[in-house]
């Protein structure tokens, strides 16, 4: 090795072994969310959820072969099923905030 390539190694090797690292906190040290609510929801296989631009509903996809678009309420409850759109294994959607175009993968 040159000098330039050993002297680029060394400080290399030295910010290296003084990084700081975080350390993980112990599972007993985090938080546990609580659950505050249940709702039945009548869809089969569901994947996916987003929120609406609105934030008065949500949006979901079915898993299900020949699944859908759901448009659902806060409690559960379909709004509106986008029939028009049949998916295959769909898993998840989002929507545009600008245009508000649903994006479903």
């Amino acid at each position: 090795m040159n000098y330039p390539t050993t002297l680029l190694f060394i400080i290399a090797l030295f910010l290296t072994v003084n990084c700081e690292t975080t350390a993980i906190p112990p599972a007993e040290e985090l938080m546990e969310l609580e659950l505050i609510s249940r709702y039945p929801l009548n869809i089969r296989d569901p994947s996916g959820l987003t929120l609406d631009i609105s934030g008065k509903f949500l949006w979901t996809v079915s898993d299900d072969p020949r699944g859908h678009i759901y448009k659902i309420g806060f409690t559960g409850e379909i709004l509106e099923v986008l029939t028009d759109y049949e998916g295959d294994d769909l898993e998840g959607i989002t929507i545009n905030p600008n245009d508000s175009t649903l994006w479903v993968a």
